[in-house]
């Protein structure tokens, strides 16, 4: 069609070049012709997918121009959906860990004292609840000897067989002795958890702190301190995502420090203020630092607004790797999961994307993810058995896919 300028041309998505309507390059196939005509990427469109007439299911995406699998509804939504923010986790939300062939859930209620912990079998089958009557139920994380969740700021315990009952209190907040600080930590509800070799660790105000999963074993340990090492040496900031591997302790400090730390998890300094020994600072937040953190043997995974960026455990500097992944249009990062070569990520544009967990090559700006799901509402947490990812709608639904 013949043009002065871009409003004389129909259709949606063309723009005047050289007196003639066209496609741009994000969009350079045409579908349909006259008021009906459209710019499209048949590569990357789910209505246009590698042709004209291709639509792909609901939740599907187009890649290389061919759909991807409807993802699998596991639970139907049952709450209104919010919007996503990973930063702050305004809000009840569910979340989800797996441990052998069944995953769990918090699921929060319609009041705040009627959430529940509840379960089914990764194969499919009814959903079980575990406990009810839960206050804002949150983080949870489970192994083999039970499942463990933060409620109305205490640390929860339900263990395996599972027998009617209501569930213990693993550790009660108001029973956390914090570290001396200035001005004294008086909010000690429980924020993060992780639970590795019969060990549970859970951040509280400053601190991160270490207990058994067998609440006979009274010893608690605090194990990390979130310290600003710059002149002069202050406890400042607040854990709140926590995870271990088998000899550290990593965690994201939200608060005053605003950045991502790591510790020994096996020797509390008696002068924590001048002994810095197995303390690194990862990173330091350029605005937007997630409460979730993720570490394998060498490296820890976090995210910073749109960004899912990693540095080593032993790094000496908290200048991390180049960005790994860069959600599009830089839509926040609202949960992830990751295995020995990927991470999944869901965003608040409702994506489920997937990525190599290679940075770029230095100078390289990171390759774009792919999409494997849409239409997720922002999922508020991502799990993985190794088989498939899972992940939690922001409408308290729950969906899979293969890896």
């Amino acid at each position: 069609m013949a043009c002065t300028k871009t409003e004389d041309c129909m259709g949606t998505g063309f723009v005047c070049r050289m007196n003639m309507c066209a496609c741009t390059a994000d969009v350079p196939d045409v579908c349909g012709s006259g008021a009906e005509g459209a710019c499209v990427n048949k590569k990357s469109d789910p209505d246009h997918c590698g042709d004209c007439t291709t639509k792909c299911d609901a939740g599907a995406t187009c890649v290389a121009g061919a759909c991807t699998k409807k993802p699998v509804e596991l639970l139907a939504p049952s709450c209104t959906a919010k919007e996503a923010d990973a930063t702050h986790h305004n809000g009840p939300s569910m979340r989800l860990a797996i441990s052998g062939a069944n995953i769990y859930w918090s699921e929060p209620g319609a009041t705040p004292a009627t959430g529940k912990i509840r379960s089914m079998p990764l194969a499919g089958g009814a959903a079980v609840d575990i406990a009810t009557a839960q206050t804002n139920p949150g983080e949870i994380v489970a192994d083999d000897k039970g499942v463990y969740w933060v409620a109305d700021g205490n640390l929860m315990k339900k263990a395996l067989p599972f027998v009617a009952g209501a569930p213990e209190v693993l550790k009660a907040a108001a029973d956390i002795v914090p570290t001396v600080s200035t001005p004294p930590v008086t909010d000690k509800k429980i924020l993060g958890i992780a639970v590795r070799a019969g060990k549970l660790y859970y951040s509280s105000g400053h601190d991160v702190h270490q207990i058994s999963t067998d609440k006979a074993v009274t010893a608690d340990i605090i194990v990390g301190i979130a310290v600003n090492y710059d002149d002069p040496a202050t406890i400042k900031g607040e854990p709140h995502g926590v995870a271990v591997n088998d000899t550290m302790l990593a965690w994201t400090d939200v608060g005053d420090r605003n950045g991502v730390e790591a510790d020994d998890i096996l020797a509390e300094s008696a002068t924590p203020l001048t002994d810095k020994t197995g303390y690194v600072e990862l990173a330091q937040s350029v605005g937007g630092l997630g409460f979730e953190i993720a570490v394998d043997a060498t490296y820890a995974y976090w995210t910073d607004g749109g960004r899912f960026v990693r540095n080593k455990l032993t790094a000496a500097t908290p200048v991390p790797d180049p960005a790994i992944m860069e959600s599009p249009k830089s839509s926040v990062i609202t949960a992830f999961a990751i295995t020995a070569t990927n991470v999944y990520a869901g965003n608040a544009d409702g994506l489920i994307l997937r990525h190599s967990l290679t940075p770029p090559a230095e100078g390289m700006d990171p390759v774009e993810p792919e999409a494997i799901a849409r239409d997720q509402k922002g999922a508020t947490s991502v799990v993985t058995d190794g088989v498939k990812i899972y992940w939690a709608t922001g409408d308290c639904g729950i969906r899979s896919t293969d890896l």
